[in-house]
């Protein structure tokens, strides 16, 4: 069941929620380091979100700016590459987490170290090996990412690649993984 993201969650910080959502690479179209299956899966949780959140008259930019969402990746073309979809959307949601006037809520690890979400979504992408590994060289880049988290988070990415990277090795073995297109499953399933 997909968690109702305009409550609390009685887990709170100790012990965030987490799902690993696995997109295979193989059947995805990628654009450098931007695997589109990864944005598809993205946006469909945010629909998920953005739907939950109309159902309860939550005001969608009050809802950003109380810093509830972020969105992580560790590469800025993936970064840049979500905030031109974002801009373009009919998305309220998407459009307001693009808008940088209110504040930064799509980035790259580094921008996000010391700020806390709710909501945390990780968008791995990856090109190649090379990059990857400068991504998993560090226990800091995956540490910063999943310790912004306060209640929800979610690793978007093919597990059977980042798996096999230091320290990513570890978040696969604890993590709950679905595939993704259970996640659409799911989704279309709690969606009203």
């Amino acid at each position: 069941m997909i968690p109702d993201y305009t409550k609390d969650n009685p887990q709170s910080k100790d012990n965030p929620q987490s799902l690993w959502i696995d997109v295979n690479w193989k059947s995805s179209e990628k654009k450098g380091q931007v695997v589109l299956d990864e944005i598809k899966v993205l946006r469909k949780i945010l629909k998920d979100i953005e739907s939950r959140l109309n159902k309860h008259n939550v005001d969608i930019e009050k809802f950003v700016k109380g810093k509830n969402l972020f969105i992580i990746t560790p590469f800025k073309e993936v970064k840049d590459y979500i905030k031109r979809k974002f801009r373009e959307s009919l998305s309220g949601l998407e459009k307001t987490l693009a808008n940088e006037n209110l504040g930064k809520f799509i980035g790259t690890i580094h921008t996000f170290q010391g700020k806390e979400a709710k909501i945390v979504i990780v968008v791995l992408g990856g090109k190649e090996e090379k990059s990857m590994d400068w991504v998993a060289f560090k226990p800091n880049m995956l540490n910063v990412a999943l310790t912004r988290a306060k209640e929800y988070c979610f690793i978007i990415g093919d597990k059977s690649k980042w798996g096999k990277k230091q320290y990513f090795e570890v978040a696969v073995n604890r993590m709950k993984s679905v595939p993704s297109d259970a996640i659409y499953r799911r989704l279309d399933e709690n969606t009203v």
